[in-house]
C-alpha cells in the first residue's frame, strides 16, 4: 500500500503533463517487465506507464495526491 502512495507521489508531475487529474484509479492491465518495474493501463485511460513497482495486479487502485 505504501508503494502505490508513494508511486501516486512519483508521478504527480507526469500527470500534469498528462492531465490525469488527483483521484483513484484502478489498474486495467499490469505487466512485469525486468529490473523490478511493470507496465500498467489504467481504466479509463489510453496510456501505458511504467511504475517502479512489480506488485501491481489487475483490480489494484492507485492513487495520486496532490504535492505538499
Amino acid at each position: 500500500m505504501k508503494a502505490i502512495i508513494l508511486m501516486g507521489l512519483i508521478m504527480l508531475a507526469s500527470c500534469k503533463v498528462s492531465k490525469i487529474h488527483t483521484g483513484t484509479y484502478r489498474v486495467a492491465t499490469a505487466t512485469k517487465i525486468s529490473g523490478g518495474h511493470s507496465v500498467v493501463q489504467l481504466e479509463g485511460l489510453n496510456k501505458e506507464f511504467v511504475f517502479p513497482t512489480d506488485t501491481l495486479k489487475k483490480g489494484d487502485l492507485v492513487y495520486f495526491v496532490p504535492k505538499p
